[in-house]
Parts: C-alpha cells; structure tokens; sequence
C-alpha cells in the first residue's frame, strides 16, 4: 500500500514537471514569435527609462482613404496635444514622435527592354524607422533625400533580375521614371512572414514621388538618360500608358509613434486626430468585436498583453469573421496571425497551469492538517508549560535561600 502510494507520487511529481517544461517552452515560443515582429517594436524601440512610448495604427478600406490633407491635420492635432500635454519638451533639435503612410499597389517596370509586374509598397515619411526590415545591401530612403527617385526592392526581386542581391546603383524605369536602387532587403524570413507576404516580388517607392512626379512620362529624366541599362525612348514607352493620380493610389495606412505616459492616452490621440469616436465604455468595446466600419485603430504596443490575448482567445470566433472591406498590409497580416497563435498558446497556457495548481492545493490540503497534527504530537505546549513551571520552582528555591 504505502509502495503504491510513493509511486503514484512519483508519477505526479514527473507530469508536473513535464506540464511545467511545456510551459515554459510555450512561453518561449510566444516571446519569439513576438520579437521577431519588427515592425511591431515601434514603441518599445522610442520608449526610455523615463518615457513609454506607444505605437497606433490606423487601417481603412478604399472608401475611407486617408488624404494627404488627413495627415496634415492629424499632425497638427497630435503635435497639438503633446504640448498640451507638456510632452514635447524643450529640445527642439529631438523628436518626440513619428509617423508614417503607406497603400499597396501593383506595380509594371522595366529593365533595359524586358518588362516586369510586381507588388509595390507606396511609402512616405518615417516608414523605415517604424519598420526597420532588415537590410540586405544599401540602405533605406527618406523624403528628404535630394534624390527623389530612390527604391527599395526585396531580395527575391534582386535575384530575379540581376542574379544578386548586391545591386545598389543599378536602374529600374518606373512609370516614366528612372529610379536608382537604394538599397535590398530580406524577404520574408520567418514563417509567419512567408505566409503573409505571399510568392510575389517587392519594392517599396517614395509615395510622394511616385504619385506627384510619375503623372506623365516627360519629367526629370535627362540626368539619368545615360544609364547602360534604360535610355529615355525605353523610358517613354514604360510610362505612356501609366494612369498614377493619388485618386488611384489611396493611402490606407497610417502609423504613429508616440509618447504614452497613461493607459489609451496615445491611443485617443490618434483616434482624436482621425477624427474617430474616442468612447471607451464597455458597450463600444464590445461593438468593436466586430468591425463593420471601414476604419479600424490598433493599439500595437498592447496587443500582445496577457490579458488582451486571452480576451482575443475568447472571443476567437468572432474575430475569424470578415465584417470589412479593410485589406491589411503584409505586416499586420503577419502580426494577426501571431496574435491569434499567441491566444490560444496563452489560453493552453492556462489550462495547464491548472496541473501544477490543482497539484499545491492538494498538497497544502492534505499538508496543513498533517502539519498541525505533528506539532501537537511534539506536546510542544506541554513542554513550555513544564518549562515554565521547572523555572518558577527554581526561582522560589533561590529566594528562600537568600532570607
């Protein structure tokens, strides 16, 4: 008997260890898949010690497009608020916050007389600040570049046309336009990335200068015409047939970093700036279960809190649902799939949490009673009584001696 007893508790010594290593390894799993999102550290990469930083997202459908003029205003408005707020600060040479835009298109090019289609990200103002995709070769563009005409393509691209990824210089003719190769960047390297992305080739353009100075085929081509690659009649061809107006090309994303002192406050800000409802009462958070609007805001620097996972869990088959006309950008395609993976590993989480604190009840349950019979078989309240006594004695036997 007491054999089976010793053996079972073997046994369930060795499953909660087992249950605590799947544990542990899930964790593990979740962290990195998360950090590997690095265009989900935004915020924790502009936060300090003394600053937390949060990084919002706006997403719209094609009807609900953001405007240049949106962005202008939404500038104001969150620049407006953080010296309100006292949270600009007084170095005016630092930055306080950033923002960027960007919408997918499909894109055709040329190299020398062969012509190529290929999807191309439209991007503008702090993009690779906030998604810093590895590099491969070269580097990143900016807006402020005195060179307008710069892009980025992604490695697989790089391959297909030149056979290697060391390519930076080389020309491409874009809608009219010669664009110099900036830089090369990692395909999809995770994946969650390669799902995300698709088979498909990529580049990424300066949003402004593809949209405002690619609207006819003449334009700044004489400094480039020269180029062993393009020549400006190649050049001709590829953009007299291109239809760019910004009509064509709507901005349906919109990202802001910025400081968050308290719970929401980056979060109403944007949505302030958007000119979208800032109601936070429970009746609106569960109306937004299901999205049936063409805009939707993301607080990314919580997403992948506990407790906000675990409500996403909960509410898993709700979120399955499509109830929106929004087309997410590759990055938050890749970023929803890690946070529904990451819920329900944290919903497992808990259900086998429940082994190793099923296991300390039993064992306190059965422990304290036991506990307190052993000390009462150590008479210890006798042998207090005793000892007490034994010195009373002692003292009374000193006393008669000294009268």
């Amino acid at each position: 008997m007491k054999k089976a007893l010793k053996n079972k508790k073997i046994v369930l010594l060795i499953v909660n260890i087992i249950v605590i290593v799947v544990m542990i390894g899930i964790r593990f799993t979740i962290w990195n898949n998360v950090s590997l999102l690095y265009a989900e550290q935004a915020g924790q990469r502009y936060s300090t010690k003394k600053e937390k930083s949060g990084h919002i997202a706006v997403f719209t459908d094609r009807d609900n497009a953001i405007t240049n003029d949106n962005i202008k205003s939404a500038r104001v408005t969150v620049n407006n608020s953080l010296r309100d707020e006292d949270l600009l600060g007084d170095n005016t040479k630092s930055r306080k916050w950033i923002d960027c835009y960007s919408c997918e298109t499909d894109v055709n090019f040329k190299r020398g007389e062969a012509s190529f289609d290929t999807k191309a990200m439209l991007v503008g103002a702090d993009f690779f600040i906030i998604h810093p995709i590895p590099l491969v070769s070269g580097t990143y563009f900016t807006e402020n570049d005195p060179d307008k005409f710069r892009v980025i393509i992604d490695e697989n691209l790089a391959w297909n046309l030149f056979g290697s990824p060391d390519i930076c210089g080389k020309e491409l003719i874009i809608s009219g336009h010669i664009y110099t190769i900036a830089g090369v960047v990692e395909s999809g390297y995770t994946n969650f990335s390669k799902i995300a992305m698709g088979t498909a080739n990529r580049m990424y353009l300066p949003y402004q200068s593809y949209v405002n100075y690619s609207k006819s085929s003449s334009g700044d081509m004489t400094s480039k015409s020269t180029s062993s690659d393009t020549n400006a009649s190649v050049a001709q061809d590829a953009g007299s047939d291109a239809d760019v107006s910004p009509e064509n090309f709507p901005i349906t994303c919109y990202e802001v970093v910025m400081p968050d002192p308290v719970k929401n406050f980056a979060l109403n800000i944007v949505k302030k700036a958007m000119n979208i409802s800032t109601d936070n009462s429970e009746a609106t958070k569960d109306s937004e279960v299901l999205n049936f609007e063409g805009i939707e805001v993301v607080d990314i620097t919580s997403r992948y809190g506990f407790l906000t996972l675990l409500s996403n869990a909960k509410n898993f088959y709700y979120r399955a649902m499509k109830t929106n006309a929004i087309i997410y950008p590759y990055w938050e395609n890749e970023a929803r799939m890690v946070e529904y993976n990451a819920s329900i590993f944290y919903l497992l989480l808990v259900i086998l949490g429940l082994v190793p604190f099923i296991t300390i009840c039993r064992v306190l349950y059965k422990g304290i009673p036991f506990c307190i019979q052993k000390i009462k078989d150590l008479h210890i309240m006798d042998r207090i009584y005793n000892f007490r006594s034994r010195k009373n004695k002692s003292v009374g036997n000193s006393g008669g001696l000294v009268s």
